[in-house]
């Protein structure tokens, strides 16, 4: 039998809890994440200062944050939507949603950065990688329900 939520506008059925698809006690789906997140921020890290390192000096480490966050969003996204939520379908919907999210935690980097550098003269490499862990638990709430959310629409039997 089937919970609901009722809203404003109508009834939506909510699958019970050993049903849902995101619920993390249906599976792994938190310690997966924390995997599969790692893997990100390791990725993210490296690339980050690889670039850094290559052409940091010549365009500044803001610049490179932007580069490095097109390919660690593509990154997330792919290891993300296949290991850790398992989602199918709504391709472009599903990008479109992870983007946004990542776009709020690229603001965030992009204040904390230089208050972090400029201000608290804490080493740029150092900095990064403290901001980045700094936004795992938010990330993990967001994806699981707004980026890969489904509805009973959304799955097809």
């Amino acid at each position: 039998m089937s919970d609901e939520i009722v809203t404003e506008s109508a009834a939506v059925a909510v699958p019970p809890e050993q049903d849902r698809p995101h619920d993390m006690n249906a599976r792994p789906q938190g310690l997966l994440f924390l995997v599969v997140g790692g893997w990100n921020t390791l990725f993210a890290y490296i690339l980050f200062a690889a670039v850094q390192l290559t052409i940091g000096k010549h365009t500044g480490y803001l610049v490179v944050l932007l580069i490095c966050t097109v390919g660690a969003i593509l990154n997330a996204y792919l290891c993300y939507r296949r290991f850790v939520f398992k989602v199918e379908g709504h391709w472009f919907r599903d990008l479109a949603r992870f983007s946004t999210v990542y776009m709020g935690s690229f603001v965030a980097n992009l204040a904390l950065l230089p208050l972090a550098v400029e201000v608290l003269n804490i080493p740029v490499l150092v900095a990064q990688g403290a901001i980045m862990v700094g936004t795992v638990l938010v990330s993990f709430f967001a994806h699981r329900d707004f980026s890969f959310r489904r509805t009973p629409d959304d799955i097809q039997p």
